[in-house]
């Protein structure tokens, strides 16, 4: 009779080496998908990027601010320098009025630049989409004019499902 101890010491016996890699495809060539490739590609996993539109773009929403996490990450990355020569920091926020004067200041953003040795940066998506993508060690995982084709997700986007919607898988 077998016995819980004996069926975790078979478990640890057990090579879990798969025979073949694990791979990735990312649906979207944005802000999330980009940064995901760079994560993906410093692990050295092997992985497509299918955007839909024939060029890189952002049209969702016109600013952004990288907060701490976010800048922390594009540093681990390594162009975050990069960004920072291309912006200006936000230090001061000014509320105001409808007509454009200003109604009152906080010094919120000076605060945290003070806590944390860089303030928050604003910029708009477009930049960041190209600072993504400009600072990407390997373009070709980024497949242009690859429309989303829901169907690859019923075959859970095997290689075949991938060929068939996507074209080549390399």
């Amino acid at each position: 009779m077998s016995t819980r101890l004996d069926t975790d010491r078979n478990m640890a016996d057990t090579d879990t080496t798969r025979s073949k890699p694990f791979r990735a495809i990312i649906v979207g060539a944005g802000i999330v998908g980009l940064t995901l490739s760079h994560a993906l590609q410093l692990a050295k996993i092997d992985h497509v990027v299918l955007e839909e539109h024939d060029k890189l773009k952002s049209v969702k929403g016109a600013a952004l601010i990288l907060w701490l996490n976010a800048e922390r990450i594009f540093d681990q990355f390594g162009f975050m320098q990069n960004i920072l020569k291309t912006t200006t920091p936000v230090i001061t926020e000014h509320r105001r009025w409808s007509d454009g004067t200003i109604n009152g200041s906080r010094s919120t953003m000076h605060r945290f630049q003070q806590l944390f040795g860089v303030a928050p940066v604003l910029f708009d998506r477009q930049s960041c989409v190209a600072h993504l993508y400009d600072n990407f060690p390997y373009k070709s995982t980024v497949r242009l004019n690859k429309r989303r084709d829901y169907r690859a997700h019923q075959h859970r986007c095997s290689r075949s499902a991938y060929r068939r919607h996507c074209g080549r898988w390399r």
